[in-house]
């Protein structure tokens, strides 16, 4: 543990910044301006290789998964009306990711996808920055300026390559290439974090109170990080003690009375819990996690913590820079720690399941990255044995990105493909630090260090290139299946708006295209865990709909045997209840796919439009009145 008087020091001495004091580096040219820029340029230029790379392994698609449920706020503001009467936007507004409101207002609706892509392209450079700034000032000045010294800044970034299906809890947040209120927030959240790691407290906390409209769950624990940690490393620890409790104290009578206003029956909680474990099982209820997560979880931390000795070594400002990130990581651990083992024990309390501790161990693991590739950054910087070791670390914590994209884009078997990357990887490193060793003194190794540049930069273009081969999804136009995306249309142009339709539960997307109400989506489910009481209703509208496991396969849902299933159960709801569904709602059409079962599995209502793979059935009757729609069949 770090001497409490170096790091206090360090919260006001490093205010300074770590360029004081950098002279020239012995077998470069050029002032320390200079490099300074120079090494940034290459930073902001790796940045954004590996958001790209991020993207093409991740499968970025637009208008499809959790972002459909996102972009509801768009179409709402851009179509103000059209989508009157929908559960589901009812229940969102309380979680709205406030950046889809001016894109929607704003800008025209053929343009969305290009905005987005641009959006999720800065975002992700923006993390990659912020995970390269930490490192950079874990790394001394005279080792990070040139191009190796970039490189090894950018290390930690490389988290990003890895798709979020292939990560364990916090981790996912890295990777989530959708652009979603969860990948907006991360730039601000590592930022804040990084602002406390270079000695800038009061920034820090600005950061993070800024998150809490983006994604309060997230800045949640970016706030309880910074509490604990500030508690840890003030000089003025009674005062902050102070503040602390009596914050603490506000939000426990808030939370009491707010209790007390609206309290919860002991129905209402367990159906809210078992929702959850249909949602999110392993986050909810830890025992249900498997023990490769929390081994994966736990690795990564005990790795930073046997780093973090060697990267604390050497100059003042890099010694307090380390101490301060070891503190910030344990403090974020307090907050999953207490309320996981307040649920292990048997706490029933939804907002530490909306929370989701198990989450909150993301800091502690970036955290954890940060100070391995650090060390071994400079241990290869750096020379002799060490270099060795270093390499070894950097070359294993490659794995992880490389590995990931071997298995997201099926190149082969996946162990080959790692083991021949890693050796490749690993070698290259060795190689270097062994040459660096042997270079005559002064002369710095530019060419092979510029080589090395040169074979990351095509590394990342041909996992990019291979990535589109294997799943051309243009970026710029939305993912949802044509046939999909006919029926939306359909609705758009033949009904008026505000008409209540039922859909496939198991197809997401349905209001983006048609800008139509629908009776519920199975990914509704995913946000509206977090508005509370809306997740009840919505459960329940599932179980009308025989939708089975809210997950279904949640991260899975483009599978045949999984969509067949679905549509059994969809179906088998129609054929048993579909007019006293229909009734019950208001919905004035029903949406099936048809695919291989003909055109007279249901017999709800009367066919009015299809196109071979979905049909559209008004459920309106004379008796009932209203607009029946366009009677024409197939086009």
């Amino acid at each position: 543990m770090p001497p409490e008087p170096g790091v206090g020091a360090g919260l006001d001495s490093a205010r300074s910044g770590s360029a004081s004091g950098e002279g020239k580096e012995p077998g470069t040219v050029g002032s320390p301006a200079s490099e300074r820029a120079r090494s940034w340029a290459i930073i902001g230029v790796g940045a954004l290789g590996l958001a790209l790379a991020a993207m093409a392994v991740c499968g970025y698609r637009f208008g499809a998964g959790d972002q459909a449920q996102y972009l509801v706020r768009a179409v709402d503001a851009a179509d103000p009306g059209a989508l009157a009467g929908d559960p589901y936007l009812d229940a969102f507004g309380s979680i709205k990711s406030y950046a889809w409101d001016p894109i929607g207002a704003a800008v025209p609706e053929g343009w969305w996808a290009a905005v987005a892509l641009g959006l999720t392209i800065a975002a992700a450079m923006g993390s990659a920055l912020a995970l390269a700034a930490m490192a950079r000032a874990l790394i001394a000045p005279a080792d990070r300026r040139g191009v190796t010294g970039a490189l090894a800044c950018l290390l930690p970034a490389a988290l990003l390559v890895v798709p979020k299906e292939l990560n364990w809890f916090g981790l996912v947040s890295l990777a989530d290439m959708e652009f979603t209120a969860t990948l907006l927030v991360m730039p601000i959240v590592l930022v804040s974090m990084a602002l406390f790691v270079r000695g800038r407290p009061c920034w820090s906390l600005g950061l993070a109170v800024l998150a809490v409209p983006v994604h309060g769950q997230t800045a949640a624990y970016a706030l309880c990080a910074w509490t604990v940690g500030m508690l840890w490393v003030s000089p003025w620890r009674s005062r902050a003690f102070a503040g602390v409790v009596g914050v603490a104290c506000v939000g426990a009578i808030g939370f009491v009375a707010a209790t007390a206003i609206g309290p919860v029956t002991p129905a209402e909680m367990n159906a809210y819990r078992e929702t959850g474990l249909e949602l999110y099982a392993p986050l909810i209820e830890p025992a249900r996690a498997p023990f490769a997560a929390w081994g994966a979880c736990l690795g990564v931390i005990v790795l930073g913590w046997f780093a973090w000795p060697g990267v604390g070594r050497g100059r003042r400002e890099q010694h307090d820079a380390s101490a301060r990130l070891l503190v910030y990581a344990l403090a974020s651990m307090a907050f999953p720690i207490v309320f996981t083992a307040l649920l292990a024990a048997g706490w029933r309390e939804p907002l530490a399941w909306r929370l989701m501790p198990g989450r909150g161990l993301m800091l502690a693991q970036i955290a954890a990255i940060v100070s391995v590739a650090a060390w071994s950054g400079r241990s290869i910087l750096t020379g002799g044995r060490g270099a060795w070791s270093g390499a070894w670390a950097l070359g294993l914590l490659a794995l992880w990105p490389f590995g990931a994209a071997a298995r997201a884009l099926g190149l082969g078997d996946p162990g080959a493909v790692v083991g021949a990357v890693g050796l490749a990887v690993i070698a290259g490193l060795i190689t270097h630090g062994v040459l660096r060793d042997a270079a005559p003194a002064g002369v710095a190794p530019r060419r092979r260090r510029g080589g090395m540049l040169v074979g990351v930069g095509v590394l990342i273009a041909l996992v990019g290139v291979a990535a589109f081969v294997r799943r051309p999804h243009p970026w710029t136009r939305t993912a949802q299946p044509e046939a999909w995306r006919e029926a939306q249309a359909w609705a758009r142009e033949h009904t008026e708006p505000g008409t209540v339709f039922i859909t496939p539960p198991y197809r997401a997307g349905w209001r983006v295209g048609s800008h139509r109400p629908t009776y519920g989506e199975l990914r509704d489910g995913g946000l509206l865990f977090y508005a509370g009481d809306p997740v009840l209703a919505w459960a329940g509208r599932m179980r009308t709909l025989d939708a089975g496991s809210y997950r279904l396969a949640w991260y899975d849902g483009d599978d045949a045997e999984t969509i067949r299933n679905a549509r059994e159960g969809y179906d088998h709801a129609l054929r048993a209840r579909g007019d006293a569904i229909a009734a019950a709602t208001g919905a004035a059409y029903v949406v099936r796919e048809i695919a291989g079962d003909g055109h007279d599995a249901v017999s709800i209502g009367e066919r009015v439009w299809d196109n071979g793979v979905f049909e559209i059935r008004s459920t309106l009757t004379p008796a009932r009145g209203g607009r029946a729609g366009d009677r024409s069949a197939r086009p």
